[in-house]
């Protein structure tokens, strides 16, 4: 197979190496292809394809002799950036069935320096000469032990960033690191060990999170010091005390998350936004479903808001406010009645006179009115809202 490459030239697969087939070779990358403007694209297999030195192999071959390589999982992708140092080896392509035609495939980032952002080990391969005097093991005696970026260009977009910490580890964990403080932990707990928790060990639990920079080089997992996180326990309990403690919405109240151990799932962050784009969002709960916050909690809708209940609906406040524009205080039903009744007690003795000095006393005309309506008072009161 042949490839042609404009900034690495022509070569074929066979002018290339005489290697033995299925060896594995350490190489450094020279180029990385990730998006369709790359001048060498052909086509989708083309992106994290790399073109190569290998190590101590190819040293003396120019940069225009350099290997194509391609991502060996196609359903897992970990590119490299350049200066990093792959695996190649050579398996069949899609042309074996026809030519028994071989190409290389590149596997891993090797971990030359144990950390997250980069693993460069820049100009191992030899393709460039430098001044700088190398010390035998492929670092160069006036490059910082990180190589920073006004030094080498690693990429089109890529920066080197410093105090990307990496996850500290425990027993048994399987986790993903990003290059910019991004990681997956699929750990368990183990007791007096683990931030998290359990009655016994081996507890699973998932931990995704953030971290822009720390100042340690291993970090755990803090719902405190992280930037943003999702958890996902069985039977852990978490140090995680929430922005808004106080439960006093609860005649009843529920377990905090700092004391609750069981089955949970928190996440965390500055800021939480969910949305629903076709349809619902439903929320179910077993037994209660709280909404906490220090300023406010606004409900609006398009149309209605209905809120429906079996049993009892309280809000708890100081001050509740109806309405678009509420300014207009509410009245209290049984103050409002005794005052009604007081009032109409008044006006039915009123109504009681003398027609003349001697003469017996009389009602006006309308007093059976004012019984009627004393005897509707109590109509005005709910029997089922009431305010405080």
């Amino acid at each position: 197979m042949k490839t042609t490459d404009k900034n690495f030239g022509t070569s074929g697969d066979n002018q290339l190496h005489s290697d033995k087939e299925y060896d594995i070779y350490s190489a450094e990358v020279i180029h990385i292809i990730m998006n369709s403007d790359d001048a060498d694209y052909k086509g989708p297999k083309d992106i994290g394809k790399v073109y190569v030195k290998k190590v101590n192999i190819d040293s003396s071959k120019p940069p225009d002799a350099a290997i194509c390589a391609y991502p060996y999982n196609p359903y897992q992708s970990m590119y490299p950036v350049r200066f990093e140092n792959v695996l190649i080896f050579k398996a069949p392509s899609n042309l074996y069935g026809v030519l028994n035609n071989n190409e290389y495939y590149y596997l891993g980032i090797l971990n030359a320096w144990g950390l997250n952002n980069h693993n460069a080990l820049p100009y191992i391969s030899g393709y460039k000469r430098l001044d700088e005097k190398s010390n035998g093991k492929g670092r160069f005696s006036n490059l910082p032990q990180k190589a920073t970026s006004d030094k080498l260009i690693f990429g089109e977009h890529f920066k080197e960033k410093e105090n990307v910490a990496r996850l500290q580890p425990f027993e048994g964990d399987i986790m993903y690191s990003g290059r910019w403080g991004n990681y997956i932990r699929y750990g368990s707990s183990i007791k007096n060990v683990t931030p998290w928790q359990a009655k016994k060990d081996g507890e699973p639990i998932i931990y995704i999170s953030t971290k822009s920079v720390s100042k340690d080089d291993f970090i755990t997992e803090d719902i405190e010091k992280i930037d943003s996180c999702v958890i996902i326990c069985s039977n852990q309990k978490l140090n995680f005390d929430p922005p808004t403690p106080s439960y006093k919405a609860y005649d009843t109240q529920p377990i905090n998350p700092k004391q609750y151990m069981g089955n949970q799932i928190i996440i965390s962050s500055d800021r939480l936004v969910l949305s629903s784009k076709k349809s619902d969002m439903l929320l179910y709960s077993d037994k209660s479903i709280g909404l906490f916050a220090n300023s406010t909690i606004n409900l609006q809708a398009a149309k209605n808001v209905i809120i429906q209940s079996d049993k009892n609906v309280y809000i708890k406040s100081n001050k509740c406010y109806l309405g678009n524009n509420p300014k207009h205080p509410m009245v209290h039903g049984d103050d409002l009645k005794n005052v009604l009744n007081s009032l109409l007690n008044a006006i039915l003795k009123m109504t009681m006179t003398v027609t003349a000095p001697g003469s017996p006393t009389s009602t006006t005309i309308n007093f059976a009115e004012f019984i009627k309506i004393k005897a509707q008072l109590q109509k005005i009161i709910s029997t089922n809202n009431f305010l405080s």
